[in-house]
């Protein structure tokens, strides 16, 4: 995390992908809770039938720590995350990590590329 200056990451965030002025957080954890009786979108919309209408991110904790800024580990309730790395930095760390241990990088350009075609059985 600290030779590639990492950060931890809920979600990603898209903006002005669709509209001007339009902000969207793809998150990356589940979003209610599950149940035997059926996938939480399924109340979800019930709900909205109901006159209950919180959008569906409101039931996203991932979603809801991004927003606010917030991010800890919790073993009673775990949260999705990722890392966000500087892929220059990282490709960095993994030289000077492999290459004292006997790993020895082969730099090029592709040449060519053949592609076959298995059969299904």
């Amino acid at each position: 995390m600290k030779a590639t200056q990492a950060s931890f990451k809920l979600g990603i965030s898209f903006e002005n992908w669709g509209d001007e002025n339009t902000h969207y957080i793809h998150s990356f954890g589940a979003t209610g809770k599950e149940c035997w009786a059926g996938e939480f979108h399924h109340f979800w919309l019930q709900g909205k039938t109901l006159g209950i209408n919180n959008p569906f991110g409101d039931y996203c904790y991932e979603l809801q720590a991004a927003k606010s800024g917030k991010f800890a580990f919790n073993q009673q309730n775990p949260i999705n995350y990722a890392y966000h790395m500087d892929a220059t930095r990282y490709a960095q760390f993994l030289r000077e990590f492999s290459e004292p241990l006997g790993v020895k990088r082969v730099e090029g350009k592709i040449q060519k590329v053949v592609k076959t075609l298995k059969q299904a059985i």
